[in-house]
């Protein structure tokens, strides 16, 4: 904001206003102030004329972009019935204009954690990293569009749809045709009013979350809480092309409980359930984050090493191995025998190939006595 515009006249305070509705009083201020003044202008000096008229000219300026629907705003949520920012939706707001920016972070900083971007790359590189509940996007960004951010996120395989509400001062049909077309939830123009803005986004965003929790319980395998096969399935899709496009190793694991019908046998289902829920545990357990544990069915599971070498993969699977042995059921120890299927940089392996080549490696584990690791190039490691 212009310093000199608010404090320049005579009379009037010089303290930089403190929010949106204070600066629109200075500037009321200052319109009173300088309409007094016009009544004297044809006795000023020119050039204090001069000087009145850029005045007024740069008020205009002002007020021009201070120009939203007057509203009322919902008070903020303060103290102890304010939610810690970790636990709220996760906004990402996208819009070159100062003033709207601000305007929307007082809006929805009070019930969402907001993130602020002011261009269209920044935007898709969040975007492609992280997860948002919704992404609240000016369509004429700098760098890229808001049109041209979803084009983009429709080009990258695996990106996870994210929930988008175009922002616009463009309220030709072509342009809301445009935005839905490409996915978009809304399509709201400015000038906006903000208690229907913060209505249309606590509607998508409930209905996203809905939605993802949904998506999320035909992911998960329901007597381990593992990934199940459809989640791996799409996982190793999205991590093999990810190989392929930056030239990076991959590796998956095939596990499987050894001795299950036996354990099934003497302690019936349920100590077979309870040793796959424990190996489950232990796979969950020894991998990081980013390494994804899911269960294929019965008693095989499958662990996915984005960015791993051959090398690397043999020496988690080793460690695997060796923390499920460290279990018992029914007073026995528990073991699983695991196959490395690798696609190592500049390879030419397909998706089926990798699979197929971990499968082998886990007969060959079983073959050669179970409890062990076995790789398609390198055999049985502890054979």
């Amino acid at each position: 904001m212009s310093t000199r515009l608010l404090s320049g006249a005579a009379g009037l305070p010089r303290a930089e206003p403190e929010s949106r509705d204070e600066l629109r009083g200075h500037a009321r201020g200052l319109r009173d102030h300088l309409s007094a003044l016009a009544a004297h202008k044809h006795a000023m000096p020119a050039e204090a004329q001069r000087a009145l008229q850029a005045l007024e000219s740069e008020l205009e300026a002002l007020e021009k972009k201070l120009r939203v629907r007057p509203v009322s705003i919902p008070p903020p949520v303060r103290g102890a019935d304010k939610a810690p920012e970790a636990a709220r939706p996760r906004i990402l707001v996208a819009e070159d204009g100062d003033d709207m920016r601000m305007l929307l972070e007082m809006l929805f900083s009070d019930l969402y954690a907001v993130t602020l971007v002011d261009n269209g790359e920044a935007a898709l590189k969040l975007l492609l990293a992280q997860r948002f509940d919704l992404a609240l996007i000016d369509v004429k960004l700098p760098r890229l569009s808001g049109f041209e951010i979803a084009e983009r996120l429709r080009e990258r395989p695996g990106a996870v749809p994210q929930p988008i509400m175009y922002l616009s001062g463009e309220s030709s049909p072509a342009f809301k045709i445009r935005g839905l077309e490409l996915g978009a939830s809304d399509y709201v123009t400015k000038p906006f009013d903000a208690e229907e803005l913060l209505a249309r986004v606590a509607r998508i965003v409930a209905a996203g979350q809905r939605e993802e929790s949904l998506r999320l319980e035909a992911m998960t395998d329901l007597l381990t809480g593992l990934a199940n096969y459809r989640a791996f399935a799409e996982s190793l899709e999205r991590e093999f092309a990810r190989s392929r496009r930056y030239d990076q190793p991959l590796c998956v694991l095939t596990v499987d409980l050894d001795h299950l019908k036996a354990i099934n046998d003497s302690g019936g289902h349920e100590a077979g359930n309870g040793a796959i829920c424990l190996v489950a545990s232990v796979l969950k357990d020894g991998v990081r984050k980013f390494e994804l544990v899911a269960r294929q069915g019965g008693d095989e599971f499958s662990v996915l090493l984005p960015n791993t070498s051959e090398a690397e993969a043999l020496q988690i699977a080793e460690r695997l191995r060796v923390r499920v042995a460290e279990h018992e059921i029914l007073g026995k120890p528990l073991s699983v025998s695991i196959g490395l299927g690798a696609r190592p940089k500049a390879s030419e392996m397909t998706l089926r190939e990798l699979v197929q080549k971990s499968d082998e490696a886990l007969y060959l584990a079983k073959r050669m006595g179970r409890n062990r690791v076995a790789s398609s190039t390198r055999g049985a490691l502890n054979s």
